[in-house]
């Protein structure tokens, strides 16, 4: 058996080294007929080089000489510098050709001479005007050092195109030569390995067969041969002839072993116990991987019942320092004070998003990632994602793009499908310093199901090719040096596709560094025969003609295509300048107005068109945009980009269908609250107790606590509650089993609304819930918006709820006299809802104190670049200034700083100082402003 495997070898070993010599001899000889070829071929480029050098030089100088303008000699003085290498390259290219050489040799006066003759007109023209320089060109001299030139030229290249068309031949022909060889060397060798390997598997096939069958009958349980007198293997041949396993047993049983060396035949029989012992074998290896089996689930279950504990334990001290340091951000704190505990509270935001990362790669590993099913909208889904992320965006000056195609209501898991969005807009944010993040969205419907591709492309730093593959590894980053500028825990884009897959679809990037990168995500969804709940807009759009003004391409196509979908006529202008020629030759319904744009902005604008056209107007603007009440005021509405869909239509039918234009300008009515809700908080932590009767109390309600399932009970056997906020797991008796009796035990009058509250994150954990009876799930820490969405949604399902006269709106405090703090109250406006929650101005309070903070530090940077001569980091510097006055609406210290920079772009103005003298004033100005403004939302 050995040597025929070692013949086997041999033989196919020595084929493949036969086919690779001869392959490498004639690869090397048609190499070395193609190097001709490419030598001829570069010759011949270097030819087009010169003849484009002497245009191009002689271009520059017409040029000059007619104008007399220095920019035309750009051509030229290249040209210049490129001929004389040029004539080098071809001299060195011929050296071994000396009829070539020769005639390369010819061109070097004709060459020089036009040269000479091109720098004497230039000269010339420079030093005595065009008449002069006239005199040269009209002696033809520089025609006649052409002319020579190009009959060199051609004599050259006539040469070498029949030189290369030789080669060529030549190469073919050994091309030709070596394909036969290798084709039939390469037969030849594959003829007499399949042979080799026929007669091999012949005699190997046979004894195998045997061993096989022998094998299938012990996995099988059976003990003895197939049958009285046949051995379980036979005719299984030892090396050098000797018969291992021959003959017929005698009847009644085996008589044992025999052999005869030398050749001589012999018999080898398998007792009837070793066969046995062979099935003891199989049966005691099948219970070794049983039982690896069983501990493997085990290790399953108990690795899903600790991330569950983990969870919980994990998130439960979360939810005091987040839901803690929430609540002393809305009290009195000095300007250090709110730094350190919004810092505390940022950082434990940030340490629960790395808990969840965590925690959703170890479900995903342990396979416990489950999806959920419910109806929604795509674009929906995207204008959600990119309202979280709108706040950074603008502070980077970016643009948001949303293109979604319109497309049916989809089934699926919505909240993994924004977590994915959202976490590829985050990173797009993160890496983009200037330009946009567009978002598009199509569908490929394949009924019942529809593919949905969602693409993020960014304008950012782009992903270097030989590091692309690092993106999707657990805990890898592009850059995992220590010196590198961006964090993370590298978990995100790994979670992201397995979340993708686990939808049907994948998580793909393509990317080129400094330019951007565009990360595609696909998923196969189910299309739902009934569309998601929504809020209708009142009012048909149909027929309604809209004129778009914005400077950016992809906003003005985003923009028709949404208009159009709801039947309005759209025309678009890039410019303002177009958009007033449009509205003095054209009518229309309305305009929406882009806010920044290069020649005069959306409100300057707004003011240029009122008298050409009296038609509701609307203004897109970036979160960073800022106006006065009374540029603002020309406004029928103001929406931030990107503007939602659904928002953008309801304005549009509002403003177009006789609805009461809201101003910007006007002073936000504040909506009538409930009246306060009797809510019960069954928890047994007492810090948590503490944050959630804090937050109920500063949203209005009125609070009693339970510590455990059992006096839950007890509370709501006695007293009528509105809401029932019901930990899961709680001493005595836990939440599940608490709802569960309060479900069977309670009339249905009396029922409350219970949310649970847990500090989970597994999916069967809220399915369990659900199952109990309870009504809501909010998950710990919790937040004040979360709370105040949930019971929002429990008065909107329970219009019985009374309400009552809300208490008078603080009066506004009398705006100072140069306008400055009414343009930051309206900033703050634009910051926040209509209704804004103590959450909101405590996060727009935080804004301002930055500001107060940080700006004159950037000031200080941008005075000691000046000082040392660095424009770049004074363009920095100003960059920074521009955007922060710009986040707090501070309009002239917005525009004094971007002066500066648009300056400092081609070097620092020599009037540097008295412009630093003028930002810093208007700068102190601005922060006692601000500080103004923060201490009365402070007080409010």
């Amino acid at each position: 058996m050995a040597r025929l495997l070692a013949a086997g070898y041999v033989l196919a070993i020595g084929g493949l080294l036969l086919v690779g010599g001869s392959a490498y001899i004639r690869i090397g000889e048609l190499l070395d007929a193609r190097a001709g070829v490419e030598a001829g071929h570069a010759m011949l480029d270097d030819l087009d080089a010169l003849q484009d050098g002497l245009q191009d030089a002689e271009r520059g100088q017409r040029g000059f000489v007619i104008t007399g303008n220095e920019r035309y000699l750009a051509p030229y003085t290249s040209a210049v510098a490129a001929i004389p290498l040029t004539m080098q390259r071809l001299q060195s290219r011929t050296a071994g050709d000396p009829l070539q050489r020769a005639a390369v040799g010819a061109l070097v006066e004709p060459v020089q001479d036009k040269l000479a003759e091109l720098a004497q007109t230039i000269w010339l023209r420079r030093a005595q005007g065009f008449a002069a320089a006239q005199t040269v060109v009209d002696t033809d001299r520089g025609a006649r050092d052409m002319a020579a030139i190009e009959r060199g030229v051609g004599e050259i290249r006539a040469r070498q195109l029949r030189q290369v068309d030789a080669d060529q031949r030549a190469s073919a022909a050994a091309a030709a030569s070596t394909r036969r060889s290798i084709l039939g060397i390469t037969l030849g060798t594959a003829l007499l390995t399949a042979l080799g390997a026929w007669w091999a598997t012949r005699a190997v096939s046979r004894p195998i067969a045997a061993v096989t069958a022998a094998a299938r009958r012990v996995a099988t349980g059976s003990a003895a041969p197939p049958g009285d007198g046949v051995p379980v293997l036979a005719g299984v041949s030892r090396a050098g002839g000797v018969s291992v396993l021959d003959g017929v047993p005698p009847a009644g049983g085996v008589s044992g072993r025999d052999g005869v060396a030398g050749g001589s035949r012999g018999s080898l029989w398998r007792e009837p116990a070793e066969l046995a012992e062979m099935a003891d074998a199989v049966d005691e290896a099948t219970r070794v991987v049983l039982h690896a089996r069983d501990e493997a689930m085990a290790a399953t279950q108990a690795k899903s019942a600790f991330l569950a504990t983990m969870s919980h334990e994990i998130r439960t001290p979360m939810n005091a320092v987040i839901g803690l340091t929430g609540l002393l951000l809305d009290t009195d704190l000095s300007a250090e004070q709110r730094d350190l505990a919004a810092t505390v509270r940022d950082s434990g935001e940030a340490l629960l998003a790395i808990i969840n990362d965590i925690l959703d790669f170890s479900k995903i590993e342990a396979g416990q990632l489950e999806l959920e099913d419910a109806v929604f909208d795509l674009r929906e889904c995207v204008d959600s994602a990119l309202a979280l992320v709108a706040m950074p965006a603008a502070d980077k000056g970016l643009e948001l793009v949303a293109d979604v195609a319109d497309g049916p209501p989809l089934c699926g898991d919505v909240t993994r499908l924004r977590q994915i969005l959202v976490n590829l807009l985050s990173n797009a944010v993160k890496f983009t310093s200037s330009g946009e993040v567009i978002v598009t969205g199509s569908y490929v419907l394949e009924e019942p199901q529809a593919r949905v591709t969602v693409a993020v492309t960014d304008t950012g730093i782009g992903i270097p090719p030989d590091r692309i593959d690092r993106l999707f590894r657990s805990f890898s980053q592009v850059d995992a040096s220590t010196t590198r500028t961006y964090g993370g825990t590298g978990l995100g884009l790994a979670i992201s596709r397995r979340l993708a897959r686990a939808m049907g679809g994948d998580l793909t990037v393509s990317s080129r560094a400094g330019v951007g990168s565009t990360f595609t995500l696909t998923a196969v969804l189910k299309i739902s025969p009934t569309p998601p709940s929504r809020a209708v807009a009142s009012g048909d759009l149909t027929g309604r003609r809209a004129l778009i003004v914005d400077d950016n391409a992809a906003n003005r196509r985003v923009l028709r295509a949404q208009l159009a979908g709801w039947g309005m006529e759209c025309v678009a202008a890039p410019t303002p300048g177009e958009a007033l020629a449009l509205a003095e030759s054209d009518r229309f319904d309305v305009a929406l107005l882009d806010m920044h744009m290069p020649d005069m902005d959306g409100a300057d604008l707004a003011a240029r068109l009122r008298p050409l056209a009296d038609i509701p107007m609307i203004l897109l603007s970036s979160v960073n945009a800022h106006a006065d009440r009374d540029r603002l005021g020309r406004f029928a509405a103001v929406l931030s980009k990107p503007a939602r869909a659904a928002a953008l239509q309801s304005t549009l039918a509002r403003v177009l269908n006789g609805g009461p234009e809201s101003s910007a300008a006007q002073d936000v009515s504040v909506v009538p609250p409930v009246r306060p809700l009797r809510i019960l908080v069954a928890e047994d932590n007492q810090v948590n107790q503490t944050v959630a009767t804090m937050m109920l109390a500063k949203l209005g309600h009125r609070a009693d606590v339970a510590a455990n399932g059992a006096e839950a009970l007890e509370a709501v056997r006695r007293v009528q509650y509105d809401v029932v906020l019901m930990d899961v797991q709680m001493p005595v008796l836990d939440g599940l089993d608490a709802t569960r009796r309060i479900r069977a035990e309670l009339a249905p009058d009396r029922q409350p609304y219970i949310i649970a509250l847990t500090a989970s994150a597994l999916i069967e954990d809220r399915a369990a819930c659900e199952a109990a009876g309870m009504d809501d799930y909010l998950t710990k820490p919790m937040r004040p918006t979360d709370l105040s969405a949930v019971l929002h949604s429990f008065i909107s399902a329970h219009s019985t709820v009374e309400t009552e006269p809300s208490p008078p709106e603080p009066s506004a405090p009398s705006p100072s006299a140069d306008g400055l703090e009414d343009d930051i109250r309206a900033r703050v406006r634009e910051l926040t809802d209509d209704d804004p929650s103590p959450q909101e101005l405590a996060l727009v309070g935080r804004v301002l104190g930055s500001f107060c903070t940080k700006a004159p530090d950037t000031l200080g940077r941008l005075t000691d670049a000046v000082g040392a001569g660095d424009s770049a980091a004074a363009v920095s510097a100003a960059h920074t200034l521009t955007g922060a006055a710009g986040n707090v609406g501070a309009a002239v210290l917005a525009r004094l700083s971007s002066d500066f920079e648009t300056q400092a772009r081609t070097g620092l103005p020599p009037d540097a100082t008295d412009a630093l003298d003028r930002l810093r004033g208007e700068l102190d100005r601005v922060v006692a402003a601000v500080g103004a403004v923060r201490e009365q939302l402070e007080r409010t």
